[in-house]
């Protein structure tokens, strides 16, 4: 468990730390993408299987999507207590605790600084899985008739 209280750091400590925390949450964020993919990719499997009568794949795969939902229901609380301390990080540094006009404005452009570090949200990659799984979907409803 993460603590999120940077008021007793010195201000580039401080920051550090804030982007460490940042750099986490962005490997959540990837970590959930991930799993959302391949729990379509499972659910897309359930009815595969059943218009093949196969009661065994079926089994598997609703046991699958049971793990990943777990996973990404973890996932995704994690990413709530992240953002949440996030908040609070950014609160401290904008109070009197670091209390400079520099200061005031840095927990913001720090944010930013990490977003052109990390990059943008990658928009292209999805919709490339997407097209791939459907012709794999495709070319597994073929092998199956």
């Amino acid at each position: 468990m993460e603590t999120y209280d940077v008021s007793g750091l010195p201000r580039v400590a401080a920051m550090n730390y804030i982007k460490d925390i940042i750099v986490h949450l962005k490997t959540l964020e990837g970590s959930l993408k991930s799993k959302l993919s391949e729990l379509e990719l499972w659910n897309s499997r359930v009815p595969l299987a059943e218009r093949s009568l196969r009661e065994d794949l079926k089994t598997l795969a609703l046991e699958q999507i049971a793990r990943i939902q777990s996973e990404v229901t973890t996932i995704q609380a994690e990413i709530a207590s992240v953002k949440l301390g996030l908040d609070v990080m950014k609160d401290q540094l904008n109070s009197a605790v670091f209390a400079s006009a520099e200061v005031r404005d840095s927990a913001d452009a720090l944010l930013r600084e990490m977003e052109d570090v990390v990059g943008a949200p990658d928009r292209v990659t999805p919709v490339l899985n997407t097209l791939g799984v459907d012709a794999a979907l495709e070319e597994l409803k073929k092998n199956l008739q």
